[in-house]
C-alpha cells in the first residue's frame, strides 16, 4: 500500500501511532486528500480522533474555510472571509456551509461570527450521503450542541426545516432526549405532532428512545 493509501486507512481506524509514523516520514501527508476529496485533516474531525487530529496539526498543513469552521479556528475563518467574502455562502465539497460545520462541531463563537458576516441560518446541505437537506439547526442538534441550537434559535431559525426523510429539528431533539431544548423548540413554535415521511412524531421518538420527560413535554 502507498504512503497515502496508508495515512488515510491510519487515519480513518484512529490509528495516532500509525499516522505519527508516517507524518514523520513525509510531513507534507499531512495535507492528503482520498478519492472523495475528504483531507485527513478532516476524516479526524468526523471520526471524533483528537490524537489523529494533532498529529496532523502539528504539521501545519494549510487549513481552508471549512476545516477551520469546524476546528472552531475563528482567526483562520476570519482570515479567509477577508480575504474571500464569497465564502459565508460557499458550500465545502462535501456540501457543507461554513456554520453546518461549526454547528456540528460545537463551535459557538465561530456560529455566531458567520451569522454576524451574513451566513444564511437556514442554508440546506447538499452532501448526498448523509445529512440531506439538513439545516444548521438540524447539524447543531445531531452533534448535541445545545448552545448552539439556541444561538441558532434565538436568531430566527426556521423550527419547521425538514431535512431528508421528513425529520424537523423537534423529531431530533426527541430522539435525542434534550428537555431543554425541546421546551425551547416548542415555545418558538415547532409543530409537536409533525411527522415525518416514514409518519414518526416527535413523541413517538421519544417514547422509542425511552425518553419520559420529552413524552410528558410533548403529550
Amino acid at each position: 500500500m502507498d504512503p497515502l493509501h496508508q495515512i488515510i486507512a491510519a487515519v480513518k481506524s484512529a490509528d495516532a501511532g500509525a499516522v505519527r509514523k508516517l507524518l514523520r516520514k513525509d510531513p507534507k501527508l499531512a495535507g492528503a486528500r482520498d478519492e472523495t476529496g475528504d483531507t485527513v485533516l478532516l476524516m479526524a474531525l468526523y471520526s471524533g480522533a483528537a490524537e489523529v487530529r494533532d498529529a496532523i496539526l502539528a504539521c501545519g498543513p494549510d487549513v481552508n474555510f471549512f476545516e477551520a469552521s469546524a476546528l472552531g479556528r475563528i482567526d483562520l475563518v476570519e482570515k479567509s472571509l477577508n480575504e474571500f467574502p464569497e465564502l459565508t455562502h460557499a458550500f465545502s465539497h462535501d456540501g457543507f456551509t461554513g456554520l453546518h460545520l461549526a454547528a456540528f462541531f460545537g463551535h459557538v463563537d465561530v456560529a455566531a461570527f458567520l451569522l454576524d458576516h451574513g451566513a444564511d441560518i437556514d442554508a440546506v446541505s447538499r452532501n448526498q450521503t448523509i445529512a440531506r437537506l439538513a439545516t444548521p439547526l438540524h447539524s447543531a442538534i445531531a452533534g448535541g450542541r445545545t448552545a448552539i441550537a439556541m444561538l441558532l434559535l434565538g436568531r430566527g431559525a426556521d423550527v419547521n426545516a425538514r431535512q431528508e426523510g421528513g425529520y424537523t429539528p423537534l423529531h431530533l431533539a426527541a430522539l435525542l432526549g434534550d428537555p431543554s431544548l425541546v421546551g425551547e423548540l416548542l415555545g418558538r413554535g415547532a409543530e409537536k405532532d409533525a411527522r415525518s415521511d416514514s409518519g414518526e412524531t416527535p413523541i413517538g421518538l421519544a417514547r422509542k428512545k425511552q425518553h419520559p420527560d420529552i413524552e410528558n413535554l410533548l403529550s
